[in-house]
């Protein structure tokens, strides 16, 4: 079965060539210019992953990111124009698991996209390796 990605984007052309780079890659992709309905297809169709504008028109990026973190644990890609170091430092504490800034690579987004549920799963055999990060079930210092 294939992974579903969330795709935020109030830019049509963007959404459009996201989703098009994503459906080659293999993956499901639903799609939204707005932060309101994002959250509720975020709940209601529980994707595997958000790529999420931050410029949307009717709800700020950062809204729907922190909405999200409170129901869900489903991992969020920040795709924006912003691009000074305080807006991906946010992004990061909002929740994001990866921040892309515009203009970028969709080639390089897909990999990423790719990338963020091996970052989250356990190291096979379930062993535990440098750096230990304790949100790992079943790792425990010194363990591996």
């Amino acid at each position: 079965m294939a992974a579903t990605v969330l795709v935020v984007e109030d830019e049509r052309k963007l959404r459009d060539l996201v989703r098009s780079y994503l459906e080659r890659a293999g993956f499901t992709v639903l799609s939204t210019e707005s932060g309101a309905e994002a959250i509720t297809m975020a709940m209601t169709s529980a994707p595997d992953l958000v790529i999420l504008d931050l410029g949307l028109p009717d709800v700020p990026g950062e809204t729907v990111a922190r909405e999200l973190r409170v129901t869900s644990s489903t991992p969020i890609l920040m795709l924006t124009a912003k691009s000074a170091e305080e807006d991906r430092i946010r992004g990061l504490e909002l929740g994001a698991d990866d921040y892309v800034t515009k203009p970028f690579s969709p080639r390089e987004l897909v990999l990423r996209v790719q990338a963020i549920p091996r970052s989250r799963s356990p190291p096979p055999n379930g062993a535990c390796s440098p750096p230990w990060p304790p949100s790992r079930a079943g790792c425990t210092p010194g363990s591996s």
